[in-house]
This record gives C-alpha cells, structure tokens and sequence, in this order.
C-alpha cells in the first residue's frame, strides 16, 4: 500500500486532486490517513467542489444569514455540522456528510395538517430546542392528517431519499395516537403506494404489532420511532428513489385514523352523550329498542320517535342534546384522545 502511494504521489498534485474528487468524501479523508503526501490534495478546493451540490452557489443566496467560509472544505463540513435556514425560515438545509447528498426540514407551517388553524384542535407556540421559531402542538382531535411536499429539482440526483418525522410527545400523551398509516407518492402517478404502518408511541407492545399483522393479511411492515440525540422523535416514513429530473413532486403523508375511530366508536364514549336516565326511558318503551352500540343507539333516538307509557309520550333525543354533542366535537373534548404531539 505504500509503495502504491508513493507511486500515485509522483503524479502532479492537480491530476491527484482530480482523481479524488472522483471518489466520495469519505474517501477522500481516508486517503489522508494513508500518506501525509495525499493531505494538500485532499484539502484543495478542486477537490471539494465536487463534492458540493452544483447549485450550492443558489442555495447559499437563500439563506437567511450569511455562511462564512474560507475553503470548499470548509463549507462543506459546514453544511454538514449545520442546518443552514432558507426562504425566510421556510426550510432548513444540509448536506449527508457521507455522500454530500441534498437534505431538507420542512418547517410544521409549511406542512398541509387538517384543521392547523383552528385554535381548538392546534397551537402554535415557540419551543426551547425546536430549529424553527414555532411549532405546531396538537390539543385534541379525532382526526390526524399531516402532508408534506417537496419538488424533485430540489434533490440530489439518481438518489434514494428516505421521509422521516420529527415529533416529541407530551408526557399525558395517550396510547390512541397510533396505529399511524404512512405513504411516499409522486404526485401524478396513477397507482396508490401500499403505505406504511408506524407508531408515535416508543412503548408499544410489539405483541401487538405481530398480531396486528398475522390479523390482516399483507399488513405493511411496522416501524416504531427512536430518540434522536437532540431529544425529539424521529420515525421514518417511506422511502422514494430520485429520478424524475425537474418536473417531479413528491408527497409525504401520515394519517392516524384507526386508533381515534375505534376510540370514537366507543361504547364509553357514547355512553356520555346518552341522557342518564336513558334505560329507564327504554323500559316504558312500547317496543323493543334494539340496538348493538352506544353510538348506534343515540342516531337510533336521533332520527326516530320511541313512543312510551303505552302511547302517551313520545321521545327522542332532544335538540339541545345534539347541540351540546356538536359543541363538544367542535371543542374537542374527548377526553379518551386527547394527546399532545409536536411537529
């Protein structure tokens, strides 16, 4: 081996320098190691404009703050060390250190998230640690849907990237938040991916994730998020390979929809939208109430008139009951799923 170096560094240090930067970054630092001939090449500039995007130059101009620098290869490792804040605070950039690859945060506002401006489901405060100034903090809601888009003209090339959340749950976070169902698309295309499923929850029986999948037949794979050394979340979900030039779009989205609807179908929950007294009222019915759910029974007595005491009364639920059943959807109380996440 170093024979073989010895022969490379009779070569000019230019035509060295142009065979690394032919290799990759983590290539280029090993040669160093091997002799100290290879050092002056390693850290010329020639080298290390390879291995920077062609289009840093634009990025750069985007960025909020100026990035100061002496050496390509000091920018480099920069952009590596440091997500360099873009658009305003619309995005945050930087590169893999491995492969000098294009990566991207997308900031929660810049999310498509149902319901995010309404105050009774969402809020927007500024978080100690968060690498934007606010952050969306979910309050209630029996529905989660979170988007994300990016255009292909903004990746590395011939790239596989993989789609990652960054979340922190609140200590009261409750179970019900997952089963989550991830997918990665490029918009356009005609089929839908199969998806994946993830959970937001780090303590999940993983018991339950294997019956979950032998229950349904061709079930996605399950994944379960890891703590990232700045303390947040991070749960990949899906992957997508980078080939459609400048004129893609690509579509990230997670949706939790079973774990809040088999809560909201809830017995325990629809019991509490029942007047109290409502087996006493079916006792004087004059037919049998027939029903196999909470929630079945209250539409029942919504959109039918029981008649009790042989005749003399009628019943249903009243008007002012609806009112208040909307009222506490609008306001989000249900108590069973409440839970905080942080995107």
């Amino acid at each position: 081996m170093e024979m073989e170096a010895a022969n490379i560094l009779k070569l000019p240090e230019g035509c060295i320098s142009e065979i690394l930067s032919l290799t990759s970054p983590r290539d280029a630092c090993r040669s160093s190691a091997i002799s100290s001939g290879f050092k002056s090449a390693v850290d010329s500039d020639a080298v290390w404009h390879r291995f920077l995007p062609s289009d840093y130059l634009e990025i750069l101009a985007r960025s909020d703050s100026p990035v100061v620098y002496s050496t390509k290869k000091q920018l480099y490792f920069l952009l590596c060390h440091s997500l360099v804040l873009l658009d305003g605070g619309k995005l945050r950039f930087m590169l893999d250190k491995k492969s000098g690859k294009k990566c991207y945060m997308l900031p929660s506002r810049e999310l498509t998230i149902a319901w995010k401006d309404n105050e009774a489901y969402w809020k927007w405060p500024s978080i100690p640690g968060s690498r934007f100034t606010e952050v969306a903090v979910l309050r209630s809601v029996c529905w989660l849907d979170i988007r994300g888009k990016i255009e292909t003209r903004m990746l590395s090339p011939m790239t596989t990237y993989a789609a990652y959340l960054v979340y922190k749950l609140a200590p009261n976070a409750h179970d019900c938040i997952g089963p989550v169902k991830t997918s990665v698309r490029f918009l356009g295309d005609e089929v839908e991916p199969e998806g994946t499923v993830v959970y937001l929850k780090e303590q999940v029986n993983r018991q339950d994730i294997f019956l979950r999948r032998r229950r349904v037949r061709r079930e996605p794979v399950s994944r379960l998020p890891h703590e990232r050394t700045d303390g947040w979340l991070e749960i990949e979900l899906g992957e997508f390979f980078s080939d459609c030039g400048e004129d893609g779009k690509v579509e990230i989205s997670s949706a939790i929809s079973s774990g809040f609807k088999s809560a909201a179908d809830s017995d325990a929950v629809w019991q509490r939208f029942l007047p109290s007294d409502y087996l006493g009222i079916f006792a004087r019915s004059d037919s049998p109430v027939v029903y196999s759910t909470k929630k079945q029974l209250y539409f029942l007595l919504c959109d039918s008139l029981v008649l009790l005491d042989g005749g003399k009364l009628v019943n249903s639920v009243t008007s002012s009951q609806i009112s208040s059943l909307s009222r506490t959807l609008s306001e989000g109380k249900f108590s069973n799923l409440s839970a905080k996440l942080f995107v």
